[in-house]
């Protein structure tokens, strides 16, 4: 079914050039054509050329199917919670069917799962990120958990969803699919980090130390507060455990 951008260049088209042929009685059939060809090719460019100005056929074209899924998905499983939405509403909200559904994903869990690790992905990115951007240990480190509360703030539905998620049994089947993001991340932090071993200016833990210290942290501040728990204010946990950060990691080098 064409988009609305399609259907009235389409339409404009056939009336330009109904227009054009009766104004023009006293013309032979010849040059009729002869100038209603020259002349709508520049109109039908002209439009096609708008269309694509504004974001018309071409940007208006339909996501992928996958995409389209995903995106419905998320917004449901946001809304409603992973286990309260079913296939059926994923189809209904994407306009997908069940066929095609299944052709891109075997399983709910299967969409969850992709959904999941592209969160973490953003999360792991959004961390790493603040710490590499600071040119001392103590800096990146206080900078690594402004983010994480950030994060948690800025993403709240993403964040909920990937604590939530992450405690879920069948979470545990698709391990290779977590590991390899974390190490991806490892490595990076790693590589940030190794220099500053080296000077002596970071203290000798191992990086999984090293990120449950910075990480563990706000997740674990963020698992009180999903749990109904009493927690202060979290922009007064922010400070202080950022100063805590700053003043653990301030070691003089060797």
């Amino acid at each position: 079914m064409p988009n609305d951008n399609a259907a009235a260049i389409s339409q404009s088209f056939f009336l330009f050039i109904l227009s054009l042929l009766g104004s023009h009685p006293d013309l032979g059939n010849d040059l009729k054509i002869e100038r209603c060809s020259r002349v709508s090719i520049h109109f039908f460019l002209a439009c096609f050329s708008q269309a694509f100005d504004k974001g018309g056929v071409m940007n208006a074209a339909k996501p992928k199917t996958r995409d389209r899924i995903l995106t419905s998905a998320r917004e449901l499983f946001f809304s409603k919670g992973l286990d309260e939405t079913s296939i059926a509403e994923i189809c209904k909200h994407s306009g997908v069917s069940n066929g095609s559904l299944f052709h891109h994903f075997p399983t709910k869990e299967a969409i969850a799962l992709e959904i999941f690790v592209g969160i973490r992905r953003h999360y792991w990115e959004h961390v790493i990120a603040a710490m590499e951007a600071e040119s001392t240990v103590p800096a990146a480190a206080e900078a690594s958990v402004r983010a994480a509360f950030d994060f948690q703030k800025k993403f709240s539905d993403e964040y909920t969803f990937m604590l939530d998620t992450a405690a879920a049994p069948w979470v545990l089947k698709h391990t290779t699919a977590l590991k390899d993001l974390n190490t991806a991340f490892v490595e990076r932090a790693m590589g940030w980090a190794a220099p500053y071993f080296m000077k002596g200016e970071l203290p000798a833990l191992s990086i999984h130390t090293f990120g449950a210290l910075i990480f563990g942290l706000p997740q674990w501040i963020a698992r009180e507060q999903r749990a109904g728990l009493s927690v202060p204010d979290i922009e007064v946990v922010t400070e202080e455990l950022a100063a805590l950060m700053r003043k653990l990691f301030s070691v003089e080098p060797k």
